[in-house]
């Protein structure tokens, strides 16, 4: 499948989702629209196993890595949540939060060594500005 219609997939899949968990978290808790959505992946997760062929191939670093970095997904996502929760609106929150590719950004620069060209820095300045605009009322 192409890189195109994995990315667009993605946008739809949080965009969607996003705006369903405002209206979910003015309806129930953000522990339970958590709860409740770990619930579809456990469900969900297996089917896609019996689909799709994939390398069932498992080191201790893999797994470590997973482990931490499901953590911190953690974080954000209960972060999001509470932030739909506490009044945020979803349109603001979600593009707000939506910044976190520049955590990735600056973390694979430092560790990864990946290279930022010319116009990725001035893309990146151009979310930092829309930030700043957007979290002023």
């Amino acid at each position: 499948m192409s890189t195109q219609y994995l990315i667009i997939a993605s946008i739809l899949g949080w965009g969607v989702g996003s705006f369903l968990f405002k209206i979910a978290n003015t309806e129930i808790h953000p522990l339970m629209v958590s709860s409740v959505s770990l619930g579809v992946y456990t469900l969900l997760v297996p089917l896609i196993w019996f689909f799709m062929k994939f390398d069932h191939a498992v080191t201790f670093t893999g797994v470590a890595v997973t482990i931490i970095g499901s953590l911190f997904m953690c974080i954000g996502t209960m972060g999001f949540s509470y932030a739909l929760r506490a009044g945020g609106e979803a349109g603001q929150v979600t593009i707000l939060t939506a910044l976190y590719p520049g955590v990735t950004l600056l973390l694979s620069m430092l560790f990864l060594k990946e290279q930022v060209n010319l116009k990725q820095g001035i893309g990146m300045a151009f979310a930092l500005i829309g930030f700043l605009l957007m979290s002023r009322k």
